[in-house]
């Protein structure tokens, strides 16, 4: 997964490659553990907005 997330990112030409792959990559993790344990709180709409907001606040180089 990690692989892809740094492909994605590197072109979207993001800063700091490393750091930002392992942050996207420990939030999908935490989304999907919470969508699973909590499925009431953690829906997919909250999941879509989380990951669009994270992305947005990437930053770029």
């Amino acid at each position: 997964m990690r692989t892809l997330i740094g492909k994605i990112l590197t072109e979207g030409g993001v800063a700091d490659l490393a750091l930002e792959t392992e942050r996207l990559a420990s939030l999908l993790d935490g989304l999907a553990v919470n969508g699973v344990l909590q499925p009431s709180l953690t829906t997919p709409d909250v999941m879509r907005a989380v990951l669009r907001r994270h992305l947005e606040s990437l930053p770029s180089r």
